[in-house]
């Protein structure tokens, strides 16, 4: 099997992993809180999240760049102890911060759009501080082992690890509900640390080495910060749109909003999460035009196809997979699911394109890139929340989707970086809008064949694509010409 192919096997099984216990999760949270409780864990884990990437710094981005260039193991080390110290500074300030808000504030939740959420809530809140330094830390693990190429290291503590708590952890969710949740999601962070630090000691690494020498590693802060600003503004407008949904429609919609990105975020990291990190480890060592090229071509060969068949599958059978996996009271989630898959798919041609930028050490354009594209889906969500509901949150996330891919496409090609062929081009929005098909007669339809139908719009696109990639021609071939040769 080709190394850039046993890659994408290895961190597709682990992410299948990854999100196939979090679905389990959701599903029991969905059972056990009703939309209402949903929506409301949903706004307090985002925010925990929010604080989690201004605690982790941006190293999770930055050690994934540099420790895939870094002169050695001395030198790898020295950049996780820097992050480590950063890091454990950041969350404790975090921590003490919103600890004294939780207890000198009135109604510390208000401005989350939860006004009178309960002492349960506030409990979960509190327990959900905790969560901050440790995914904080987990994120910059994941990120060094990533520049390691340790996919298969990794991949099996980790996974071992989420398995284990999400099974002791349902029955407790189960019996103690909003509380227990947060809880689980403490220990999960811990468990990830836990085993991502034992595999770091296998490699020969000290997890919790702090590096106290006040010498920065200038290409890591520079990277760092810029990844924290990018970071900060995803999260951040995540958290402003979350809060929106709450007080323009309700908190159930919250839930309902926090089930259709959780859906499609899970799937996409599933099937498509390495595509991110073997863009940024793949260029970073390519040599020239023809090397990226080639390297390009082989992530969009593999990623497009795949794309196709994962949200095409989504959004063919949105509404029913949304009943069977939270319960009958998120079927409204499904129209957002057009919207989110369409973005979704140009999100992985972004990825792709944004390897070679920051390869290039480009970390402003980057930046600029990355903050465009929040601004876009804050702005249009916010304007089409108003005139379209909840499915106009989702169309804002195709706009910034698209915005981010068009600018990156533009850089590359105008600094010389990459020659995009047109075919890829075309191959990425025929895809998208394969997906909204697929999404849309479902939709339109009550009758069970709409969504069989609507299916076989982006299988038909997958499998064209990946023969004229290269992928079922070669393989067409082989067989033709094996076939020839017994007959002969």
């Amino acid at each position: 099997m080709p190394p850039l192919l046993t890659t994408l096997v290895q961190l597709g099984g682990l992410q299948l992993v990854l999100a196939s216990s979090a679905l389990v999760r959701n599903k029991v949270l969905a059972e056990r809180l009703g939309a209402d409780g949903f929506g409301m864990f949903a706004q307090l884990a985002a925010v925990a999240s929010l604080a989690a990437t201004i605690a982790a710094f941006g190293f999770g981005m930055a050690l994934k760049r540099h420790a895939a260039g870094a002169a050695g193991h001395d030198a790898q080390q020295a950049l996780l102890a820097f992050a480590n110290r950063a890091t454990l500074q950041t969350g404790g300030m975090l921590v003490t911060l919103a600890a004294l808000w939780l207890m000198v504030a009135h109604q510390p939740l208000a401005p989350l759009g939860l006004e009178e959420p309960g002492v349960t809530a506030r409990w979960t809140a509190a327990v959900l501080i905790a969560f901050v330094p440790l995914q904080a830390l987990l994120m910059q693990r994941v990120g060094f082992l990533a520049g390691l190429k340790d996919v298969r290291g990794m991949a099996r503590g980790r996974a071992v690890a989420v398995v284990a708590v999400t099974l002791v952890g349902i029955p407790v969710v189960w019996h103690y509900g909003l509380l227990a949740a947060g809880l689980q999601a403490v220990a999960l962070a811990a468990a990830a640390v836990f085993a991502l630090n034992a595999r770091l000691r296998k490699l020969g690494f000290d997890p919790w080495r702090v590096r106290t020498n006040t010498h920065p590693e200038r290409g890591l802060v520079r990277l760092g910060v810029a990844s924290l600003a990018a970071g900060f503004a995803v999260a951040g407008a995540d958290v402003i749109l979350r809060t929106a949904i709450i007080g323009t429609l309700s908190v159930a919609a919250g839930g309902h909003y926090q089930a259709g990105m959780a859906l499609t975020l899970q799937l996409r990291e599933a099937v498509l999460g390495s595509v991110g990190l073997l863009s940024i480890v793949g260029f970073t060592g390519a040599r020239g035009v023809g090397e990226r090229q080639a390297t390009f071509k082989r992530l969009m060969d593999a990623a497009v196809p795949a794309a196709a068949v994962a949200f095409g599958t989504l959004a063919a059978f949105g509404r029913p997979l949304l009943t069977l996996l939270y319960s009958d009271a998120f079927a409204p989630a499904a129209v957002l699911l057009p919207g989110l898959l369409a973005g979704e798919f140009l999100t992985v041609a972004a990825w792709a394109l944004a390897g070679p930028v920051l390869a290039e050490h480009a970390t402003r354009a980057w930046l600029t890139f990355e903050l465009a594209a929040s601004g876009t889906r804050l702005t249009a969500g916010l304007i089409l929340l108003e005139i379209a509901g909840l499915a106009g949150v989702g169309w804002a996330y195709t706009a910034a989707a698209a915005t981010h891919a068009l600018l990156l496409a533009a850089y590359v090609a105008w600094r010389g970086w990459l020659r995009i062929p047109v075919t890829q081009a075309v191959s990425v929005l025929i895809g998208s809008a394969a997906v909204v098909a697929a999404a849309q007669l479902p939709l339109a339809q009550t009758h069970a064949w709409a969504a069989w139908a609507a299916w076989a719009v982006p299988l038909t696109f997958a499998f064209a694509s990946s023969y004229q990639s290269g992928g079922l021609h070669r393989t067409w071939t082989s067989v033709r010409q094996k076939t020839f040769a017994r007959g002969a």
